[in-house]
């Protein structure tokens, strides 16, 4: 937690965040992995789950979108840009729907990453670094959401809200609950002792 965030928490609400992040750091670095080790299925399951924020950056980033253009046939890039030319979010969905169905499907992955590295390094990070193969995946969703999901301090609705998800991430929250419980008891007994 860094210096600003802790200004305007509590002790108790940064002990929370330290507490969660530290359990879903160690989660986190098991899904760690370069893209070069997924399949092309992994690959486009991944583009699936991220496709809103992606589209989204290809309505903001169309100049830079002719990089999707090899992907398509010859003339259907220039075509899209003519049709919806007055409207980048039109643009972007028709763009990403012909994507999805062009017979170069299995290039795309290594294209988004290729665009997003000057869009949105953040994001690009993020999806070459996830592993689809890890029986962790599941928490692609909450890590994804996890700065809302901490915006409710207390450990255990916090434990609850991502446990009524599924009763597998019922089963993945016990040892984020328990990271919290024991450095709760440990900051306890260092404040009284």
């Amino acid at each position: 937690v860094t210096i600003e965030e802790r200004k305007g928490r509590s002790g108790y609400q940064s002990f929370v965040i330290t507490a969660v992040r530290a359990a879903f750091g160690i989660t986190t670095t098991v899904l760690r992995t370069t893209a070069n080790v997924m399949s092309p299925e992994q690959q486009l399951r991944l583009l699936y789950l991220y496709d809103e924020e992606i589209i989204k950056r290809i309505a903001v980033h169309h100049v830079e979108a002719i990089n999707f253009a090899h992907l398509l046939k010859p003339n259907e890039y220039e075509t899209l840009l003519e049709q919806y030319h007055f409207s980048w979010n039109t643009f972007a969905v028709k763009l990403w729907e012909r994507l999805w169905k062009a017979p170069t499907r299995i290039l795309l992955f290594e294209t988004v990453l290729s665009f997003l590295v000057p869009c949105d390094p953040k994001l690009h990070r993020r999806l070459s670094c996830m592993d689809l193969r890890s029986n962790l995946s599941d928490l692609n969703e909450i890590l994804k959401n996890i700065d809302g999901i901490l915006n409710n301090m207390d450990p255990y609705i916090v434990c609850e809200k991502i446990s009524c998800i599924s009763r597998h991430h019922a089963n993945l929250m016990m040892p984020v609950k328990n990271t919290i419980e024991k450095l709760g008891e440990s900051l306890c007994f260092c404040y009284f002792f």
